[in-house]
């Protein structure tokens, strides 16, 4: 199975459930990074396998908002966007929209900038 297998499971699986278009948002720093809010109400009858590709292995989940916590740090591995919870951080907001089968990811990448002054007084 692969990331794209994933991808159409959970698509497959979103306009089962007539999902309406949502958001995932997500934010980390300090070498941890999580998901804050997942848009869309949570189903506990739903079941999915899915590709986890940081170890390269399937893993079954139960519930909505399980299926989605772990598809929603795919989407982010698979942007390439790997380390966005380190050090300073980022966040962002994952777009789903079942009906056209489509995910935009806008990511914000936190950097910490320092400027050199000399003055000779």
């Amino acid at each position: 199975m692969s990331f794209s297998e994933s991808r159409r499971r959970v698509f497959a699986l979103l306009r089962g459930i007539e999902a309406e278009p949502f958001e995932i948002t997500f934010s980390g720093s300090g070498d941890s990074g999580w998901i804050d809010d997942i848009g869309i109400p949570d189903d506990p009858e739903c079941v999915l396998d899915l590709f986890i590709g940081y170890d390269s292995h399937v893993e079954h989940f139960e519930g909505l908002h399980k299926i989605l916590d772990a598809f929603a740090y795919e989407v982010i591995d698979e942007s390439g966007h790997l380390g966005w919870e380190n050090n300073d951080g980022g966040w962002g907001t994952i777009h789903f929209d079942p009906t056209a089968g489509t995910i935009k990811l806008d990511m914000n990448v936190n950097i910490m900038s320092s400027e050199l002054t000399e003055h000779t007084l």
